[in-house]
């Protein structure tokens, strides 16, 4: 009898096991497995956007790099040869200005190779602004600087990337499945089968927008579909999935670094000094000067020979000038009409952390600051210092004579500001593409504490009067250096306080 019960046992046993697999068996449908690859594939496109990020925003960290990469994305994978190894970037990248697309180069930013749910390693495309290239003379480049990507839906509607500062900087791809037309030739020796320049084969064109194939254009807007549930199984199949990369999300955290702001705040301070020498000189009687036009009379802001000072003499508020002809013309000076060029102008500025600001010298980190960043960067002067002034013996200011501008109330000679990140409200578009509208004319999307409208009045007098205040940086950010004039000695001497 007790053998008898232990048979049962055994009978209950084994059907309930095998109740239990035919429920998990049947509760493995293929919306689940779907759902499951779908899962495996956004972990892989997350951690590479991620492994993105850290690496542009970790630029500066790497030796010998400073804060002038910060925000800098690898170039993709491109070739399929082994120079350099299967993994690592391929520097340079197609045009400078140009978009490009390759394989996810997993080695260069320190990640194992990353796979959508079909096994096929992910791609990436990069917009020029962001690519890994160091020289301003070919890309200017800052946290204003918007991607060339725009996402649509399968009809070809923009979804994201209207706006300028809305359009992605960069896109990571899993290509997942192969669909009917594609062929992709996988090398066996490889990890992610040398097919580098076979994208076509990877990425869809669903007859409306072509995912594989990029412009070629310089500053060329690329656009991008992403599959939806049912586009699998449309006339034109896709089944690409991507994941996107803003501005901001790189940007963000960087403006938040404390290196970055001592380095802006030095920067700033050296291009005062500059100011102060070129009004040290017996000839220049102490005088500075002119700003260049906010909007550069419409010229392009990357180029340095644009930044001119070429204002009339009603005029004293405006970017920092690069080129000072108009004021040497009217001052008699020679030595060159590059202010950064010029005898004792801008010599090697020694920083407090023991670095040297070299304007002269187009490799030295302080000068490709301003080569990147001089759209940021504006001066005010005030009237009795401009080269112009024709006020007989008077070049200094005079307690109770509107004749100079004042910062919170102190008469200065000069002000240089870097305009900080953007606020709520403010956007810095401008072309190219020639389609964007220019922003970076109003000068309400640099200034704050009421400056810009004091700004857009400036004649040069206690008029101009200029607030600074950072103890709340959502509602201001700029950082100001003042020009002022000393006694010394019982003689007058211009020289760079912090405002």
């Amino acid at each position: 009898m007790q053998k008898q019960r232990g048979v049962t046992l055994l009978i209950l046993a084994i059907v309930m096991a095998l109740a239990t697999i035919t429920y998990f068996l049947t509760s493995v449908t293929p919306e689940k497995l779907k759902i499951d690859r779908q899962e495996k594939t956004q972990v892989a496109l997350k951690k590479a956007k991620n492994a993105l990020i850290n690496y542009a925003i970790t630029n500066a960290d790497r030796v010998g790099q400073g804060i002038i990469r910060m925000g800098k994305l690898p170039c993709p994978d491109v070739d399929s040869n082994n120079v350099p190894p299967e993994g690592d970037q391929d520097y340079p990248c197609d045009g400078v200005h140009e978009n490009t697309i390759g394989f996810f180069p997993y080695k260069s930013i320190g990640v194992d190779a990353l796979r959508d749910a079909s096994g096929n390693c992910l791609l990436y495309a990069v917009s020029p602004g962001y690519k890994f290239y160091d020289d301003p003379a070919t890309r200017f480049y800052n946290s204003d600087a918007n991607g060339l990507f725009q996402i649509v839906d399968t009809s070809g509607a923009i979804i994201k990337g209207v706006a300028p500062a809305d359009r992605p900087v960069a896109i990571v791809f899993a290509a997942n499945q192969t669909l009917a037309g594609q062929s992709r030739n996988f090398d066996d020796t490889s990890i992610c089968g040398k097919d580098n320049t076979n994208i076509s084969a990877y990425l869809d064109n669903n007859g409306i927008t072509d995912n594989g194939t990029l412009s070629g254009g310089n500053d060329v807007i690329d656009q991008f579909v992403h599959a939806t549930t049912t586009s699998s199984n449309d006339a034109n199949p896709l089944n690409d999935t991507f994941i996107t990369i803003s501005k901001n999300e790189i940007w963000g955290p960087i403006v938040e670094r404390n290196d970055f702001t001592q380095r802006m705040n030095y920067l700033t301070r050296a291009l005062a000094i500059c100011l102060r020498n070129y009004s040290s000189t017996d000839i220049s009687n102490r005088r500075l000067p002119w700003p260049s036009p906010i909007g550069l009379l419409g010229s392009d802001y990357a180029t340095n020979n644009n930044y001119d000072d070429a204002l009339p003499d009603t005029v004293y508020a405006g970017r920092y000038p690069f080129k000072v002809d108009h004021s040497n013309a009217a001052l008699s000076r020679s030595g060159g009409d590059e202010l950064f060029s010029m005898p004792g102008v801008c010599p090697s500025i020694g920083l407090p952390d023991g670095s040297t600001a070299e304007f002269w010298n187009t490799n030295n980190e302080y000068r490709k600051l301003w080569d990147n960043w001089k759209d940021h960067i504006f001066y005010s002067l005030s009237r009795v210092y401009a080269p112009s002034f024709g006020g007989p013996g008077q070049s200094e200011c005079n307690a109770g004579v509107n004749d100079c501008i004042t910062v919170n109330g102190v008469p200065r000679a000069g002000v240089v500001y870097f305009s900080g990140r953007r606020l709520a409200g403010q956007s810095r578009s401008a072309p190219p593409p020639v389609s964007d509208p220019d922003e970076k004319s109003d000068i309400s999307n640099y200034l704050e504490n009421g400056n810009d409208a004091v700004f857009l009045g400036a004649d040069g007098t206690q008029a101009d009067a200029y607030v600074y205040d950072t103890t709340n940086p959502e509602i201001a950010n700029d950082i100001m250096w003042c020009i002022t004039n000393e006694s010394t000695g019982g003689a007058f001497q211009l020289q760079v306080v912090g405002c």
